[in-house]
């Protein structure tokens, strides 16, 4: 089935580390930048002052030319799966690592500390993290073998209840106020800031929305009603099981996948997010 005329997608074989032109007409929309170089980009955030930090499997780098130059700037002998900007301009890291999987920088880089994830009665201390991702209350999640959230700008932390299978791919904050979070190609929804959730009929790895309030999952469900009902639509594709989404301001939304056409259950995301 297809989701109306209106939503148009376009895909591509893979999301590389790049910066977009300003404008439709440019020839050359698209401009790779100058590295980082000979490593794997899973994660990109944005903060309010413009500088970007790329998660990647040899720590985090930091740009604060708009791609033109890139620093490592910490976690080097590290696999960074995420990172995000929180409401204050702390910056966070989730690590592929079972002893000390999220970080928190509080002055853009320079220093890191390990985050003890502390559970009440829950005596989990450190668990390695996939996803991270910031609501517009500033709540900040983080993804791994459990959800964990914090309200307090990353100081404390309680694991939810959310159930599920496998490890946490992708957590997504909708503009409407909901929370959408894949584990292992199942869907969940929260309509109380992250603290319950519940089952959704779709399913995907990958989770997007577009600025009209569509939402749409790795395995192109489809949903117009905030995820009470879906639709299936692969029309097109050579892929059905996409990594990440972006949506712009005149309703399009671009999709990635990788070129294998298969997706790990430890996803890496090749996904700009911006924060702050």
């Amino acid at each position: 089935m297809r989701y109306p005329a209106a939503k148009r997608m376009l895909f591509t074989g893979a999301i590389l580390l790049i910066v977009a032109g300003k404008g439709l007409a440019q020839s050359d929309f698209w401009v790779k930048t100058n590295g980082p170089n000979d490593v794997l980009v899973n994660s990109i955030a944005v903060n309010s002052s413009n500088r970007i930090y790329a998660g990647t499997n040899a720590g985090v780098y930091r740009s604060t030319d708009n791609g033109s130059s890139w620093t490592r700037i910490g976690l080097a002998d590290s696999v960074v799966n995420a990172v995000a900007i929180g409401r204050n301009g702390q910056i966070f890291a989730g690590l592929q690592s079972m002893s000390t999987g999220l970080w928190r920088s509080s002055d853009e880089g320079i220093h890191w500390i390990s985050v003890r994830l502390d559970t009440i009665g829950g005596g989990i201390g450190f668990t390695e993290i996939f996803t991270i991702a910031v609501d517009p209350e500033g709540i900040i999640f983080a993804g791994g073998w459990l959800v964990f959230r914090s309200a307090d700008d990353g100081l404390h932390w309680t694991f939810t209840q959310l159930q599920a299978l496998y490890s946490v791919s992708a957590i997504v904050p909708v503009p409407s106020g909901l929370i959408f979070a894949a584990c292992g190609a199942q869907l969940f929804r929260s309509t109380d800031h992250g603290i319950g959730w519940e089952g959704l009929n779709a399913a995907g790895f990958a989770i997007g929305y577009d600025q009209t309030g569509y939402i749409y999952t790795g395995c192109i469900d489809v949903s117009g009603d905030n995820g009470h009902s879906w639709v299936h639509s692969d029309s097109g594709l050579t892929s059905t099981d996409l990594s990440c989404f972006a949506g712009n301001s005149i309703d399009e939304v671009f999709a990635g996948f990788n070129l294998s056409g298969l997706i790990p259950r430890r996803l890496r995301r090749f996904c700009i997010l911006g924060n702050g």
